[in-house]
Formats: C-alpha cells, sequence, structure tokens
C-alpha cells in the first residue's frame, strides 16, 4: 500500500515530507559546519604548536561558523522537543492544564523567533548596504545574518506545525 492510501489526507502526507526534508537537511548542514569547525581548530592548533604558523583567519572561521552551527541547528532541536525544559510543576499539574501550557510556550517562543527574524534582517540590510566585511578574511556579515533571519523563519514554520499537529492529534502529546 503506498503512503497516500494508508491516509487519505493529501497535505498531512506532503507536510510531513517537506518537514522531514527540512529537518534533515537543516541536520545535515549543521554536521558539516562541525566537521568544518573541527578541521579548523585542528589545522590552528598543529600549524600554531608544531609550525608557529597558525591558521589565518580561523578565530574568524571558527565564530561564523559557530553562528551558523546556532542558527542551522535550532529548528531540529526545536522540532523535535530537544530543548531544555523546566518541569518541576509537571507532577503536581494536570495533562490538560500541562498541554495548553506547553502550546502557549510555543507560541510566545515564535513570537520571540520572528522577533529575531525581523530584527535580523534588519541588521543584514544594514550590513550589505554599508558593505559590512569581517575583519582579515573581508567575508561579509549581511549574509551571515540573512541566514539567522531564514533559520528563524524555518523555525517558526516547524513550530506551528508542531502546534498544529498536537492539536490534532493530541493523544500522541500525551503519550510521550
Amino acid at each position: 500500500m503506498s503512503e497516500t492510501s494508508q491516509n487519505p489526507f493529501l497535505p498531512v502526507v506532503i507536510l510531513n515530507k517537506i518537514v522531514t526534508a527540512v529537518v534533515g537537511g537543516m541536520t545535515v548542514l549543521s554536521c558539516a559546519v562541525l566537521v568544518f569547525l573541527i578541521v579548523i581548530t585542528c589545522v590552528d592548533v598543529v600549524g600554531r604548536y608544531f609550525f608557529a604558523h597558525p591558521l589565518m583567519g580561523s578565530t574568524e572561521m571558527t565564530e561564523m561558523g559557530l553562528a551558523v552551527l546556532v542558527f542551522s541547528i535550532l529548528p531540529v532541536i526545536t522540532y523535535q522537543q530537544k530543548h531544555i525544559v523546566v518541569d518541576i510543576l509537571d507532577p503536581f499539574l494536570p495533562k490538560k492544564f500541562q498541554f495548553w501550557v506547553a502550546q502557549a510556550s510555543y507560541a510566545i517562543t515564535a513570537f520571540g523567533f520572528y522577533y529575531l527574524a525581523v530584527y535580523s534582517a534588519k541588521l543584514a540590510k544594514r550590513a550589505l548596504r554599508r558593505g559590512t566585511l569581517s575583519e582579515y578574511l573581508e567575508i561579509p556579515q549581511g549574509y551571515l545574518m540573512i541566514f539567522a533571519q531564514y533559520s528563524c523563519y524555518v523555525t517558526i514554520g516547524l513550530m506551528v506545525v508542531m502546534i498544529i499537529k498536537n492539536f490534532v492529534s493530541p493523544n500522541n502529546y500525551y503519550n510521550a
């Protein structure tokens, strides 16, 4: 049986495939950036201590790599709900109340990411207009901010999907 015949509501199947592709792509990107950071650090350390020639611009590449790493893994962590949660009151609260608090916190967090995305867009526009470059490697800073902006939008989209899924099938939420 095909996937569409098991679930007759085709938009859900398509949405699940899109979400899986986005989360997978962001995971691969973050893994690639992490490997890049490891290589940069190793080359810099070996060059610095064994050959007395550090890798030029390694600090800038590390800073930018960390920014890309954080913003690329953010949608994945959010969608998989792997973020840190303080749940000391959960044993004392009813499940239904926990459900509504969780959904409200997701919505509030989505608005926070929207603000961050809008602010990142403003900073990116200004950086590109001024031609702001990194100090040694002269890499344009605006593109990094644009990546942060779009990563925030992806996170918002995944949070909305998550909220909708929780409302469509709340049993999955309660059994988690």
